[in-house]
């Protein structure tokens, strides 16, 4: 195929066709020009095997604070917004990321996932008391955004009941989206990190002075060689654990809701047995990943499959279309409940991987098996063309309209 053609006619990420369904897209390009320049400036990598690739080598690293610089026009000490990201192991290289890594999961290990799934069955339970007599709600407002938020927050010692608001207003994902965003703009966000920023300083330094069983504490404390994470670093690391704690889960709850509905035989399945919910959540992430994307830069001059990439250039692994290679998925385009060996490369690879993957998992089925049993009339608003919020990099609904 043209690479021309693909470049000036077919690929632009803010397209509204295109993102309501890229996959006819990616596939395209997985069969004709798998490692695609784009007249935008960075490549673009869609097949499986080139992904993983990349994932794990040492040549290809995260640069997204001289991207946001570039694209923004300034310079990261002058925004508080672009510091903070800066310094969250999600957007750093080794070694400053291996000791980030190893100094947060000292904190994370003390709270098991098995401990947890008490508190995360009575909290869902508890989101559906509250909408139960009203007979019909927006999944995503009430239900699948609360659930991991409300988590999130037990888990760090923060009062989500009466800061919940404050901190989903200023979680400055916004940036992490890739779309231009002007000077008022940025502005806007860096009040939002300030604000947010003294908010979870405060708590650190409560947690200092009168420790509790949380992850504040937990990562106020945290101690590896001698070395301890710096006041920025907790902030900046606090802030990263509370959007990424709920954003991801969100979305897997409500495309993976969405999917079952889409699938009535699939979805009477799991309400006559709930044990195949988590597979059913594999085979979402894999049909609908939450993260679309994951981008890399360069760090020396590589090569990806023989393609040469210079130091400094920008790469998109495009993880909706690994999950959808044909060389690893047979009918990667039907939603299979019972699909075995499913390796979603949704959650990121190699040392990036992400922290929350198994929480996240756990958060959605629960999530799934507790609306089912509770409101067994449930029904979905269309199913069939349901209302995306159109981004390049994430796959997320506006909103999931229920009835029972």
């Amino acid at each position: 195929m043209n690479t021309q053609i693909l470049n000036e006619l077919i690929f632009n990420p803010t397209d509204k066709d295109f993102l309501y369904n890229p996959y006819p897209f990616y596939r395209c390009l997985r069969c004709e020009d798998p490692i695609h320049y784009s007249s935008l400036g960075f490549w673009l990598v869609t097949r499986h095997k080139d992904i993983e690739d990349v994932l794990r080598n040492k040549f290809f690293g995260k640069n997204f604070g001289a991207v946001l610089e570039k694209q923004l026009n300034t310079k990261i000490a002058d925004e508080p917004a672009l510091k903070m990201i800066n310094l969250q192991v999600l957007m750093s290289n080794p070694p400053a990321h291996t000791r980030l890594r190893k100094l947060i999961m000292t904190a994370f290990v003390s709270s098991s996932i098995k401990k947890l799934q008490p508190m995360i069955e009575e909290t869902a339970n508890m989101l559906i008391d509250r909408v139960e007599a009203e007979g019909s709600m927006d999944i995503m407002k009430n239900y699948a955004e609360r659930l991991p938020l409300m988590v999130i927050c037990k888990m760090l010692g923060i009062d989500a009941e009466a800061d919940m608001d404050f901190f989903v207003s200023r979680i400055p994902s916004r940036l992490l989206d890739l779309k231009p965003v002007s000077r008022e703009e940025l502005d806007e966000i860096n009040q939002d990190v300030i604000e947010l920023s003294a908010y979870i300083k405060k708590l650190c330094d409560e947690r200092r002075v009168s420790p509790k069983d949380d992850l504040i504490t937990h990562m106020v404390h945290a101690r590896e060689d001698g070395d301890i994470l710096s006041d920025d670093e907790l902030v900046a690391n606090i802030m990263l654990t509370l959007g990424a704690g709920y954003e991801t889960t969100t979305s897997l709850i409500s495309n993976a809701l969405l999917l079952l509905f889409r699938h009535k035989e699939s979805l009477e399945q799991i309400k006559a047995d709930p044990s195949l919910t988590a597979n059913a959540i594999e085979e979402a992430l894999r049909y609908e990943p939450p993260v679309q994307i994951a981008a890399r830069t360069a760090l020396e001059d590589t090569s990806i499959d023989g393609q040469v990439i210079k130091k400094g250039e920008t790469v998109i692994l495009v993880l909706s279309s690994a999950n959808r290679d044909e060389e690893v998925y047979s009918n990667p385009d039907i939603f299979d409940i019972y699909r075995e060996n499913i390796r979603p490369i949704s959650f990121g690879g190699g040392a990036h991987l992400c922290l929350g993957a198994q929480l996240s998992r756990v958060e959605s089925a629960i999530a799934i098996n507790t609306i089912l049993k509770r409101l067994p009339h449930l029904s979905l608003d269309d199913v069939e063309q349901p209302n995306w919020s159109l981004q390049f990099t994430r796959r997320i609904l506006n909103n999931l309209i229920a009835h029972w």
